[in-house]
């Protein structure tokens, strides 16, 4: 059994956030400071062998993260893109000479998806598995990410950008990769 864990905790003066502005219908980016953010957590690793051929893993972070000074609306609020929690869980096994089957669970916490609105991501988790064959330098892989089609955003933009509903406010997202499946030959020199 191998096992990691960290504990972090940093204070940021002068964060830097991208954020943007709206102003008849046209939109700015830039990236601005934040006075003062807090963030801890903790990760956690632990891979076990309890045989040759198995092979039982998994990660774990968590973290808590807000602006400590910034505008009225986001002070005490987390930043975006900072998930309380993350995870993967898995395992692979050797079932025969040369051939490895591989799965794991991945997750995530909601998470606000901008600095500049209230909106947030749902919650989700991914299931993904390969099926790998080695001989000599030569591997060829069989694989597959989010086998169940999981429907997830990664991404949201919230603001008046279409005219066909009058300039209403909106969330707009941008998807998560769909089921997806390949095959990989590689060679190592």
């Amino acid at each position: 059994m191998i096992s990691r864990f960290n504990l972090f905790y940093g204070k940021r003066k002068d964060q830097q956030v991208k954020t943007y502005i709206e102003a008849s219908r046209s939109f700015t980016d830039f990236l601005d400071n934040a006075a003062k953010g807090t963030y801890y957590g903790l990760e956690s690793q632990l891979d076990f062998y309890p045989n040759e051929s198995l092979h039982l893993f998994t990660s774990l972070g968590l973290l808590k993260s807000e602006f400590d000074s910034y505008t009225a609306a986001l002070t005490g609020r987390a930043p975006a893109q900072s998930p309380e929690y993350q995870y993967n869980v898995g395992f692979d096994v050797a079932f025969a000479d040369g051939w490895i089957f591989k799965s794991n669970v991945e997750g995530k916490g909601s998470y606000y998806f901008s600095n500049t609105h209230d909106q947030k991501s749902n919650a989700y988790a991914l299931l993904h598995a390969s099926l790998e064959y080695t001989s000599g330098s030569w591997s060829t892989v069989l694989w597959g990410r989010n086998i169940t089609d999981t429907s997830y955003e990664t991404r949201g933009f919230f603001f008046g950008n279409d005219p066909s509903t009058g300039y209403t406010d909106a969330l707009y997202t941008q998807k998560g990769t769909p089921r997806t499946f390949g095959l990989t030959l590689s060679y190592d020199f």
